[in-house]
């Protein structure tokens, strides 16, 4: 659902010399990390201008403070924390903002017959908007984690969150998750 994860064995050499301004390591880690973190953008604005908006604004702060990273392996995690707190400064004061819910729906990478497709897309849809149903603090270690493929201690990092509140709340989410989607899969 989230869109692959760099390995750190891929992005891990390339923040030293994008922290000296090195224009190549930081064009590589843009093409790396852009992906995801626009998804991530996306079920945050549901907009994809302003999830583009968003993402661009993100690289150009992490590569102008790319400085105040103390420790290099914690890149991920510092990167999609600074992308949230783009998001709520720039939409704090609104409730609810409105887009494209279809472009969330990535494609399968084979070619299932329609039927299949149909009900590959019906249980997309199902578990997005569950997702979306779940109370923003779920909702958040949700989507970090099993959306967009970081790790416990990168979305904790991400929240400003120790890794205990981080289980947590991926325990509660999943709960909530399966008592709404059991029927979906059980009718399915």
């Amino acid at each position: 659902m989230g869109s692959g994860t760099p390995s750190w064995e891929e992005w891990l050499p390339l923040v030293a010399p994008s922290r000296d301004g090195d224009r190549a390591a930081q064009q590589r880690l843009f093409e790396l990390f852009q992906p995801g973190l626009y998804h991530y953008m996306l079920r945050l604005s549901r907009d994809p201008n302003r999830a583009a908006d968003l993402t661009q604004e993100a690289f150009v702060r992490a590569f102008l403070s790319l400085s105040t990273l103390r420790e290099d392996r914690a890149l991920r995690g510092w990167l999609y924390r600074l992308a949230r707190n783009l998001f709520r400064d720039a939409y704090a004061r609104k409730t609810e903002v409105h887009g494209q819910e279809a472009t969330l729906l990535a494609t399968a990478d084979e070619a299932p017959g329609p039927a299949a497709q149909l009900e590959q897309t019906e249980l997309r849809a199902a578990v997005l908007r569950a997702v979306d149903n779940l109370p923003r603090a779920q909702r958040e270690v949700i989507e970090l984690y099993h959306l967009q493929g970081l790790d416990l201690a990168e979305t904790a990092q991400a929240l400003g969150l120790r890794e205990g509140t981080v289980k947590s709340r991926l325990a509660r989410g999943r709960a909530t998750l399966r008592r709404h989607l059991t029927p979906f899969v059980e009718n399915g």
